[in-house]
């Protein structure tokens, strides 16, 4: 049998804890970001009006739906 002093088995626990809570939080921190980034997929912008749309359709040229002009599938900045 072990003999572990309470203030170490305090201490272990505190420390397990701590390590599960952390590692829970960057899990859902790497979440959010990589949820953020395939949403912004099909966001384009028109750079006419400035609108933002999202768009699903494979058209390399795609029309506003505002405006009516044509724009390049360019990825939005981050922000």
């Amino acid at each position: 049998m072990f003999h572990i002093a309470f203030p170490v088995l305090l201490s272990l626990y505190l420390t397990m804890l701590v390590s599960v809570i952390a590692l829970g939080w960057c899990w859902d921190a790497w979440q959010q970001r990589r949820l953020a980034r395939l949403a912004r997929r099909f966001r384009l912008q028109c750079r006419r009006c400035a609108l933002e749309w999202e768009d699903r359709s494979a058209e390399p040229l795609p029309k506003c739906p505002r405006c009516g002009s044509v724009n390049e599938r360019t990825p939005l900045e981050s922000v």
